[in-house]
């Protein structure tokens, strides 16, 4: 009986030590769902401006950003972004005649949270091997930022239109927004098929709402009609985010 046991014993230690090995070359994950702690941006899309001048036309804005995970549902996002803002038609007189372009600077600073990470904070790999692991990019944030506006209003015989003299400038502004980030790759093959917050490149697909607090991103004041909101403009873009 002692010697079926010493030899099951010693037909096991190979077992046991390549089992060792193999667990030894995993990167240790004592928090698997803490999300990479930096990650760093590029995102392109199209602008809307919400402001006192009709006819609305899209235009591009491109940017750069930078994310800090100070919890696994919480981050800190930087961004800088440069873009255009136009609408109006000089030779519309529905529109009181009025064009213009604005070309901008944008920083902004905001907090994104993300509920679902919330709640699968502190669970283990085996408990988020479900689809809702796809959704923990799920965000919503606000913060605060500021604009440079550089603008060309036309000039306009009407005297309800309230060309402002001097609308170049910069400006505080309000950012809200909602997004999601797509995990595309894993990098680290050692992490494939792990919980989100590995993935190191991944899609951002962001809807933001920006309220400044003047009516300078068009240029113009109309005192033709009651004006009770401030300009403001939107942004949706997509963008490649690589985890650090």
């Amino acid at each position: 009986m002692i010697r079926k046991t010493i030899s099951t014993v010693l037909l096991l230690c190979p077992l046991w030590a390549m089992a060792q090995d193999q667990a030894e070359t995993l990167p240790k994950d004592e928090t698997p769902n803490q999300p990479n702690q930096f990650s760093i941006a590029v995102n392109g899309g199209i602008t809307f401006p919400f402001t006192d001048v009709k006819k609305k036309s899209k235009q591009p804005v491109f940017g750069i950003g930078a994310q800090y995970a100070a919890l696994p549902w919480l981050g800190v996002n930087l961004e800088l972004q440069m873009g255009k803002l136009k609408a109006g038609d000089r030779n519309d007189a529905s529109v009181y005649n009025m064009e213009f372009s604005n070309s901008f600077f944008y920083g902004t600073v905001t907090a994104r949270f993300y509920p679902l990470r919330l709640a699968l904070t502190g669970k283990t790999d085996a408990d988020v091997q479900t689809n809702i692991k796809y959704l923990g990019g799920l965000y919503a944030g606000v913060g605060a930022g500021f604009i440079i506006n550089k603008v060309k209003a036309k000039a306009t015989a009407s005297p309800d239109a309230g060309v402002i003299p001097d609308p170049d400038g910069a400006e505080i502004a309000i950012p809200a927004e909602v997004g999601y980030y797509l995990p595309v790759a894993h990098l680290n093959k050692a992490y494939t098929g792990r919980v989100y917050g590995r993935s190191q490149l991944s899609l951002n697909i962001n809807y933001r709402h920006n309220l400044s607090f003047s009516e300078k991103l068009d240029g113009y004041n109309p005192v033709g009609y009651p004006n009770k909101s401030k300009d403001a403009f939107s942004t949706l873009t997509i963008g490649l985010s690589y985890n650090l």
